[in-house]
């Protein structure tokens, strides 16, 4: 094996490499539906419908989908509004008519009295105190905190895999210690690292590091396809 130095570049080029074998994983969870574009609309329009059907199209917008921005709900003891950032669009069943209200200039934590705020270039903000949106907010949550999971993860990993090549100022020796990040190595490295005999003996660098979670990590990215 050559005596690759840890340059600079390689020792960015792993680190975001380490942060890219969990972007599979995201955009799966980012493509998912976890609520229906039909079942947000009912809640905002549906018990209007009567006075909808009676009213001229050019009163309203038409659309086919409806962004969903973020749930509010307010910490009344701390006295501060909290909220989960959603960030994403819904399609409907079919075009539907959306109404823009003076709602829609109201503050943070602030809502009209069907649970939220909508804007059609802010997109919608929903009030999770709410009875009527409940199960929808629900759904939400959930999707939010898997996504949120999952970034999680990929932030610790990356933090773990910085301070591992930090650590050493040769390639040979850090893969000996830590062999599930050869996958997080570009090609061009790998080729020269296995040319040449290493020439002198590295000293060992001890660091407080989870070798199983890394392998753990390394191994689901390769069955989900991120490696």
């Amino acid at each position: 094996m050559a005596t690759v130095k840890m340059s600079g570049t390689l020792r960015e080029t792993m680190v975001k490499n380490a942060q890219e074998i969990f972007e599979v994983r995201i955009r799966l969870v980012e493509n998912e539906s976890p609520v229906h574009g039909d079942e947000i609309w009912d809640c905002m329009f549906s018990q209007y419908q009567t006075h909808i059907d009676g009213l001229p199209d050019f009163m309203y917008d038409t659309k086919d989908s409806i962004n969903v921005r973020s749930i509010e709900w307010v910490e009344e003891a701390f006295d501060r509004v909290k909220d989960v950032s959603i960030d994403k669009r819904f399609a409907l069943s079919e075009p539907k008519p959306f109404f823009s209200r003076s709602d829609s200039s109201l503050g943070s934590g602030c809502f009209n009295y069907d649970g939220y705020r909508y804007s059609s270039w802010r997109g919608l903000t929903i009030d999770a105190s709410h009875h009527a949106w409940k199960p929808i907010v629900d759904k939400l949550t959930t999707w939010a905190d898997k996504l949120e999971s999952i970034r999680a993860e990929q932030n610790e990993y990356r933090r773990i895999v910085s301070r591992i090549v930090d650590a050493y100022n040769t390639l040979a020796p850090l893969l000996k210690e830590y062999p599930a990040l050869w996958d997080l190595v570009p090609q061009e490295t790998k080729d020269r690292h296995l040319v040449v005999p290493e020439k002198r003996k590295a000293t060992k660098v001890e660091l407080d590091v989870d070798v199983n979670k890394i392998n753990a990590i390394t191994a689901r990215a390769k069955l989900t396809g991120g490696l």
